[in-house]
């Protein structure tokens, strides 16, 4: 028996000599590894983990490696070996709480950003006034459904299609086509100001829907008007 073991269990290593190991230990140890002495007596090489609790109550975590002690060709006993990893598995532990209730922390706030931009898009669609929104590329990442109708165009055909595309197909008041450099849109990106009331006509195959589209920049780094 090591020094080390001896001072664990509090004694000398010549009071634990001679001694049963279901003696020494505490019978919810000794069921813990009883079935990996057994085993071990009977030639294998068994390593496994063990949790003891000191008279003070706290939990003391191991890792035994127990191997036979052959002589003369026959298993005479165990050698074992234990290693203290209490310091690991109560870090080990700590951050497995610290995992889970960051994940409960982000479940809670995902939930409840679904169910913002559920209230917001809801918002979006009521609204009777058509409103697109672009990336600072220029490119159309979300509209409301007035705009669809408005544009004649259903929300998948009008998101990933750039605000300066000359497929809008747009007209002036006088009826001649609007170049792309003159759309609300364009001219407020590019000024990074606010376009108010410029009007637009919108050619369609059953005609002309007449608009008044007003464009700002969006002031924020995902989003451009």
């Amino acid at each position: 028996v090591s020094p080390s073991y001896a001072a664990y269990e509090s004694t000398t290593p010549q009071a634990l000599e001679g001694r049963l190991v279901q003696e020494v230990v505490s019978p919810a140890v000794y069921a813990q590894i009883a079935p990996h002495l057994e085993a071990t007596l009977a030639g294998a090489h068994r390593h496994f983990k063990v949790i003891g609790t000191q008279p003070d109550g706290l939990e003391r975590f191991f890792e035994a490696d127990h191997r036979p002690f052959v002589e003369d060709g026959e298993v005479r006993g165990v050698i074992a070996c234990l290693h203290d990893v209490t310091e690991a598995e109560q870090l080990r532990r700590s951050l497995e709480r610290h995992r889970a209730a960051l994940e409960d922390q982000v479940g809670a706030r995902t939930e409840e950003l679904r169910a913002s931009e559920s209230k917001l898009r809801t918002m979006l669609d009521l609204l009777p006034v058509g409103i697109s929104i672009t990336a600072p590329a220029g490119v159309i990442v979300d509209c409301n459904r007035a705009a669809e109708t408005l544009l004649g165009l259903p929300r998948a055909e009008h998101l990933g299609r750039r605000y300066d595309d000359p497929a809008w197909s747009l007209i002036r008041p006088d009826g001649s086509p609007m170049p792309p450099e003159e759309y609300a849109s364009v001219r407020a990106m590019r000024g990074q100001c606010m376009v108010r009331d410029v009007e637009a006509g919108v050619v369609r195959p059953e005609g002309i829907t007449w608009i008044s589209v007003s464009a700002m920049p969006a002031g924020h780094p995902d989003y451009g008007v």
